[in-house]
């Protein structure tokens, strides 16, 4: 089991066990990790992952907010999939030779989501991933003082 925050030499020792390998993200799934593993959402319509600069009034009806939303998955998407992808690949190079950024996502077994899926909006689902966590029991009332 690796975490999805930068764990590089998690990733190196998970490619190189050769065993499956279970990705733990600490929130929702990322967009680039989510696209790597063809879990299809449309972060055109979704509010931005962000919310970068106050955009708490995300209108997915408004074209200029779907450009941002997906130019900011676009940018995303580049730097987690090629950018640090190209570097995990010379970091990791000593112990995993072939060590493929895209490929190490493509192959995981499972990847668990630590964010109640009810938070979200509608969005497909797969077998392999899986929310948990962060869920809360129904609490009782508060007294009146």
């Amino acid at each position: 089991m690796v975490d999805s925050l930068f764990t590089v030499c998690g990733y190196g020792i998970a490619a190189r066990s050769g065993a499956p390998v279970i990705y733990m993200h600490s929130s929702d799934l990322e967009p680039a990790p989510g696209t790597m593993k063809a879990f299809g959402r449309n972060y055109g319509i979704l509010p931005m992952n962000h919310m970068t600069g106050g955009r708490d009034d995300f209108d997915p009806t408004a074209f200029l907010d779907r450009l941002h939303s997906t130019t900011e998955w676009m940018v995303g998407y580049y730097f987690y999939a090629v950018e640090w992808g190209k570097t995990m690949g010379e970091v990791l190079s000593p112990l995993v030779p072939s060590f493929n950024w895209l490929n190490f996502h493509r192959q995981l077994a499972f990847s668990f989501v630590d964010m109640p899926d009810l938070l979200f909006p509608p969005a497909p689902r797969t077998n392999d991933i899986f929310f948990h966590g962060a869920y809360c029991p129904a609490t009782k009332a508060l007294p009146e003082e």
